[in-house]
């Protein structure tokens, strides 16, 4: 009888066509950021600090993973919770039967660490996870992941989100991984942050997809992580995009979110000019013309302060798109959905004089938008120049948005 057979029930193998692997134990561990084998050395290691060894192998862990073996024993069962925070149950084993912990843990007492276990199905909730369970600490990784993390931004305004996507995920389960792994004060700080930015970007670009309950999911780990970190103005920011989804339900709702983050969008001009700017957009889809109205007063006093972000060593990396040129665009889609077409190609073609020459999404956002304004009042001289490059700048960039927009166009 070798090592890995005390760490199963009665020493049973289930026989191979009764085998279901056991995707949440094996979800558990690669949150965590390990291998079958450092997941091993994790339960030994457990082990021997609560006084019991034991001996875990690789082995063990596949068996565990394959479903060739579904229970522990109690001792397994403590290093289990001990390394990953959850119980056999959670983790998709048995044992001979609950312990204090699970007793106390009844279905009306379900955590976050059970949600993940049920439906963990992407980087998003393991960040959730991350935020309540800290267990092993990897501080060397933390500079690192936190200036992956800020050049995310730069990367999505000239990446197809295609293309980004599956790195940002990755980035995200690292990142999620090593916050787990530590109980420093500040560097979980400083991990919720760079989190909280990964799943910001992870979020914007399934919008990119229109896979929106996706991206809710995305945004709320996202403000649940700025809210951790500290950071009210990020935390805003991204309501902002979780109202923006939750609109096409319950608009009035979204205006409320979206009023309730300019409470925490903090004095720099673009957050503020933003937040004001999306709760404008919300007014409008309610029909409260006066409200929206009110807001984009906010965006037009914020006009005044605003510099050119991008070159801003103060402003952070999340919020260094939002310039003058983006503002005005945004600006303009408020006026459109308001019906004042002049307003809204006025409004978009100081956009287009101010946006950046630079190939990138946002560029052909702004473009698509002024083209649009251009074409409801027959501008079609203007119209066509500004379609033709936004269409080929969304090609290129799969920049879904800017599609849309071009094709309300008439040919």
């Amino acid at each position: 009888m070798g090592d890995e057979c005390l760490g199963e029930v009665r020493c049973m193998t289930i026989p191979l066509a009764d085998r279901e692997a056991n995707a949440a134990l094996r979800r558990a561990r690669l949150g965590l950021g390990m291998s079958q084998s450092e997941f091993a050395r994790a339960l030994r290691e457990a082990g021997v600090s609560a006084g019991e060894p034991n001996g875990a192998t690789k082995r063990l862990v596949q068996k565990w993973e394959s479903g060739e073996f579904r229970g522990c024993r109690p001792n397994y069962a403590r290093a289990l919770k001990a390394v990953t925070g959850l119980s056999v149950r959670q983790l998709g084993l048995a044992g001979f039967g609950p312990g204090p912990q699970d007793a106390e843990q009844g279905e009306a007492g379900r955590g976050i660490a059970d949600v993940v276990v049920d439906s963990g199905r992407d980087a998003a909730l393991r960040l959730s996870v991350a935020l309540e369970r800290p267990r092993r600490a990897r501080p060397e990784q933390v500079g690192a992941l936190c200036e992956h993390s800020e050049g995310l931004f730069a990367l999505e305004q000239v990446t197809p989100a295609r293309t980004l996507l599956p790195s940002v995920e990755r980035h995200l389960l690292e990142t999620a991984a090593v916050l787990a792994g530590t109980t420093s004060t500040r560097a979980r700080g400083v991990l919720s942050l760079a989190g909280a930015q990964a799943a910001l970007v992870a979020g914007r670009l399934l919008l990119n997809y229109g896979d929106l309950s996706t991206a809710e999911r995305y945004f709320e780990s996202a403000m649940a992580a700025a809210r951790a970190g500290g950071d009210s103005p990020l935390w805003a920011y991204c309501a902002t995009f979780a109202a923006g989804v939750q609109a096409h339900g319950d608009p009035r709702s979204a205006w409320q979110s979206a009023r309730d983050a300019l409470q925490d969008a903090g004095e720099l001009a673009a957050v503020r000019g933003w937040v004001a700017v999306r709760a404008a957009q919300q007014a409008a889809r309610c029909g409260s013309h006066k409200a929206a109205l009110m807001h984009l007063e906010t965006v037009a006093a914020l006009d005044r302060e605003m510099q050119d972000t991008s070159r801003d060593a103060d402003t952070p990396p999340w919020a260094r798109d939002i310039d003058r040129a983006v503002l005005a665009a945004m600006t303009a889609q408020v006026y459109a959905a308001l019906g004042d077409h002049q307003a809204a190609f006025e409004h978009s073609e100081q956009a287009v004089a101010w946006v950046t020459s630079e190939p990138v999404k946002w560029r052909a956002v702004i473009l698509a938008e002024a083209a649009c304004a251009a074409a409801r009042l027959g501008k079609t001289r203007q119209a066509q120049p500004w379609a033709a490059e936004a269409r080929t700048l969304a090609t290129d960039l799969q920049c879904t948005i800017a599609q849309r927009k071009l094709r309300t166009l008439k040919p």
